[in-house]
């Protein structure tokens, strides 16, 4: 490293470098903080320690967890909306229009994912605290991992996602993966949302009674089974982004 603290690779005309304007310079800025990352900087862009920092007491963990969870059901609610309209095989009325609340709730929901599977690790961590607290002795949670549903399980959805892909793609070759990933993340998300209803009657339950050991145990179960199905459904939502972009291409291209 120089002397002057900074990385050994730097581009010049470092901030007034422009993507579009710039694109070689640009993407070698980008790769030099791969290839010497470097921690001394005043921006610190890193949302996951945000999100750490908002729950260090249980004020601003429940805050904080209502706030994250909040925004996930909502964008979880968009995207069944969206499957639930395609479900019929019926084109929508204003394809434009559809496709870019399809596209964008694809983002939401993946981004929102990650945030929540952050959130629910910090929860369960906290709960597990004090629920040793309450008892006197350290509380362990020892859970399984749920198994991913099988591809064979979701031929029947993908066979009716794939027909929706094609009209939806105005005639251009869609990916061959793209119905089985559109099933999948119809599977997840109508799992995620059951697992939503099962941790709101728990903590009801948790919330109005004595926190008996084994009901935590059983919170624990369900924002384990939910961050899971969080992990599970980002890559799938990534994989269906050039999906979504080729409808939203193609809505464009009509009349």
């Amino acid at each position: 490293m120089l002397s002057k603290d900074t990385p050994e690779y730097e581009v010049s005309g470092g901030k007034d470098l422009d993507f579009e304007r710039n694109p070689v310079a640009a993407l070698q800025q980008v790769v030099g903080a791969l290839v010497a990352p470097h921690p001394s900087t005043s921006l610190q862009p890193n949302p996951l320690t945000g999100i750490r920092d908002e729950m260090t007491t249980p004020a601003r963990l429940s805050e904080a967890l209502a706030s994250h969870l909040g925004r996930f059901r909502e964008t979880l609610e968009t995207w069944r909306k969206i499957c639930r309209r395609l479900a019929s095989g019926r084109l929508p009325k204003d394809p434009h229009s559809f496709a870019d609340e399809a596209a964008d709730a694809r983002e939401a929901l993946e981004w929102h994912c990650m945030e929540a599977a952050v959130c629910l690790r910090i929860a369960q961590d906290r709960i597990r605290l004090s629920a040793a607290r309450l008892s006197g002795e350290p509380m362990e949670f020892y859970l399984g991992v749920p198994r991913p549903v099988e591809d064979s399980q979701l031929a029947a959805s993908a066979a009716q996602w794939e027909a929706v892909t094609r009209q939806m793609s105005g005639g251009a070759p869609p990916d061959a993966d793209w119905p089985l990933f559109l099933a999948r993340m119809e599977f997840l998300s109508g799992e995620m949302a059951e697992t939503l209803k099962e941790l709101k009657a728990l903590a009801l339950w948790l919330w109005t009674n004595e926190p008996a050991p084994a009901k935590v145990h059983e919170l624990a179960g369900w924002l384990f089974d939910l961050r899971c199905e969080c992990l599970e459904a980002v890559p799938v939502l990534t994989a269906l982004e050039p999906c979504l972009k080729l409808w939203r291409d193609a809505a464009a291209r009509q009349p």
